[in-house]
C-alpha cells in the first residue's frame, strides 16, 4: 500500500491543492488573492511536472493495476501540466472543465454558469501621460495591448480594440501581445497601454480606470462541461452543485 501511494502521490498533492485553492478563493477575498493563487498554482504545476518527468524509468502500477505509471503516462501528464491547450473531455483527459464557449460535442453535458463581461481599461498613470480616449477614433493615437489568441479564435473579440471604429483590413498595431490574461492586466497596471480586460480582474484594482463606456464590449458565456457518463459520479455531482450555487453570486 505504501508503494502504491508513492506512485500516485503527485496526483494526490494536486487534487488536495485544487480543493484547498478552490475553498480559499471562495471563502476569502478572492479579488485580492487572485494573483497569489495564479502564481502558486503555476509554481506547483511546474514542480509536479519536474517530479513526474524525472520520476524514474520503466513502468509500474498501483492498486492492482488500476493505475499505470509508464513513460507515455508521464509524458502525457507533463504535457497537460505545462500546456494551456484545451483538454478533450470526451477522451477523459479531465473529468470536468469550465469553458468560455458552449461545446459542440453532443456527448458532453453543459451547464451555463454566468456571463463574463469585458471592458476597456487603462491605468491612471497612462491616462495622465497620454490623455483619455473619448471616442473609438481616438484609439488611433494610443498604445493598444492585446491577448494572443492564435489557438483560440473564439477569444478574438477580446482584441476588438484592433478594429473598433475602423476598417478590419487596417487594424491598429499592437504595442504588446501576450497569451496570459494576468500578464496583460499587469501591463495595463504599469501604464504600458490600453487593453480589454475581464471585469472580475480589473475592478479589484483601484489603479485601473474603465474607459470608452459607450462602446460595445465583448461578453463570454461560461459553461461547466463534463462527459455524460460521469453525470452520476458523486465527485462530479458535488463539484457541479458547488459551482452552480456559487455562480449565482457572480456579479462581474
Amino acid at each position: 500500500m505504501t508503494s502504491d501511494f508513492q506512485t500516485v502521490l503527485p496526483e494526490v498533492i494536486i487534487a488536495v491543492y485544487a480543493m484547498a485553492a478552490l475553498l480559499f478563493g471562495v471563502y476569502t477575498g478572492k479579488d485580492k488573492t487572485a494573483s497569489l493563487l495564479v502564481w502558486t498554482t503555476s509554481g506547483l504545476f511546474a514542480l509536479m511536472a519536474l517530479w513526474i518527468g524525472a520520476g524514474g524509468d520503466g513502468a509500474r502500477s498501483a492498486f492492482g493495476g488500476m493505475f499505470i505509471d509508464d513513460p507515455f503516462a508521464r509524458f502525457a501528464k507533463v504535457t497537460i501540466l505545462l500546456s494551456d491547450d484545451e483538454l478533450d473531455l470526451s477522451m477523459r483527459e479531465a473529468d470536468v472543465a469550465i469553458r468560455v464557449r458552449e461545446p459542440v460535442q453532443p456527448d458532453l453535458i453543459r451547464r451555463r454558469l454566468f456571463t463574463m463581461h469585458f471592458h476597456a481599461y487603462a491605468s491612471a498613470v497612462y491616462l495622465k501621460r497620454f490623455g483619455e480616449p473619448k471616442t473609438l477614433d481616438d484609439l488611433d493615437s494610443h498604445r493598444i495591448l492585446t491577448y494572443g489568441v492564435a489557438a483560440q479564435s473564439y477569444l478574438g473579440a477580446i482584441n476588438s480594440l484592433h478594429f473598433a471604429g475602423r476598417d478590419s483590413k487596417d487594424p491598429r498595431p499592437s504595442t504588446l501581445k501576450v497569451n496570459n490574461i494576468s500578464a496583460l492586466r499587469r501591463a495595463v497596471e504599469n501604464g504600458v497601454g490600453i487593453a480589454i480586460l475581464p471585469d472580475y480582474l480589473a475592478l479589484s484594482d483601484t489603479s485601473l480606470v474603465r474607459i470608452l463606456p459607450q462602446a460595445d464590449m465583448p461578453e463570454l458565456e461560461c459553461f461547466l462541461v463534463y462527459a455524460e457518463e460521469l453525470k452520476n459520479v458523486a465527485r462530479v455531482r458535488v463539484f457541479r452543485d458547488f459551482l452552480v450555487a456559487n455562480a449565482q453570486r457572480w456579479d462581474y
